[in-house]
């Protein structure tokens, strides 16, 4: 479909989508965008290996708290940083799904006990 030549194209010229195609002024170099893709690139990576590991190390349950609380931090960082609006719906699933983490958490520790 050409979507990697579009997409070598659009890194090969200064500025954002927007900008090129009003052919305003660029405010992105060639060289942040680059940098900007690598640099997320390498933390994706990161995370990733890091998932692998504490899912290596301490279990699935462990990785999936922790990706919960990873999860919670940047939903409330969401809601502080660029004001959005927590609703109803937004509080009834956090408290669905912290009962089911906990339900599931307190059932994986009556089985370890009971082995």
């Amino acid at each position: 479909k050409g979507d990697l030549a579009d997409g070598v194209r659009y890194l090969s010229v200064p500025g954002t989508l927007e900008e090129i195609e009003k052919g305003a002024d660029p405010t992105w170099s060639v060289a942040a965008k680059v940098g900007t893709l690598l640099t997320f690139s390498t933390m994706g990576f990161l995370g990733s290996s890091c998932s692998a590991a504490i899912t290596k190390n301490f279990g699935a349950l462990t990785m999936s708290i922790t990706s919960t609380a990873r999860k919670a931090t940047t939903l409330f960082l969401s809601f502080m940083l660029f004001n959005n609006v927590c609703t109803v719906e937004h509080v009834g699933g956090i408290i669905l799904f912290i009962t089911a983490l906990i339900m599931k958490s307190l059932r994986a520790s009556r089985r370890g006990r009971g082995s």
